[in-house]
Parts: structure tokens; C-alpha cells; sequence
């Protein structure tokens, strides 16, 4: 009886988010996806190559520093991507 009463609250919760017109993530951004998918293959890549040793192994090693700078640049960009995004889905519970 207890799991059936938590999960009757988490339905009337997301029912009641929905009624307010609140939505809980944002609409699909291709461009969004795309970027995250090709971070995903890049790290793959780049830590199968540091661990067969090579030079990605070495944090100063040019291939590295170059990765670390690449994604750093990228997951910046997304996130601001994604606020400027969410901010377009006001949630009335939310005053910011």
C-alpha cells in the first residue's frame, strides 16, 4: 500500500505540473544532440588511445591539452545553450 500511495503522489505532482502548463524538460534540439553525441565518440576515442599509450596518456601532451580544451569550449557552449533554451519554459512554481 505504501509504493501505490508514492506513486499515486509523483502522478497527481506531474499532473499537476502539466495543468500548470510547466514543462519538465525542455523541446529536442537536434544541434544539442549531435554535439553530445560526437563528445561521446571523441572521448571514447581519446580514452581507448591513452590507454593503449599514447600520448593523450601524458595531461600536458599536446593531444590532451587539446581535447580537454575542445570539450571545455563545447560543454560551455551547450550549456549555454540549454539555459538560454530553458528559459524559454517558465514554470510558475519557479521564480527565477
Amino acid at each position: 500500500m505504501g509504493r501505490q500511495r508514492i506513486w499515486s503522489g509523483v502522478v497527481a505532482f506531474v499532473v499537476a505540473l502539466a495543468v500548470a502548463g510547466c514543462a519538465l524538460v525542455a523541446p529536442y534540439d537536434a544541434t544539442f544532440d549531435q554535439s553530445l553525441n560526437q563528445l561521446s565518440s571523441d572521448t571514447a576515442k581519446f580514452v581507448a588511445a591513452a590507454a593503449a599509450g599514447g600520448p593523450e596518456r601524458s595531461i600536458t601532451s599536446q593531444a590532451a591539452v587539446a581535447y580537454y580544451a575542445t570539450t571545455y569550449d563545447l560543454l560551455d557552449r551547450l550549456s549555454a545553450r540549454a539555459r538560454l533554451t530553458r528559459a524559454g519554459l517558465a514554470c510558475p512554481a519557479n521564480v527565477a
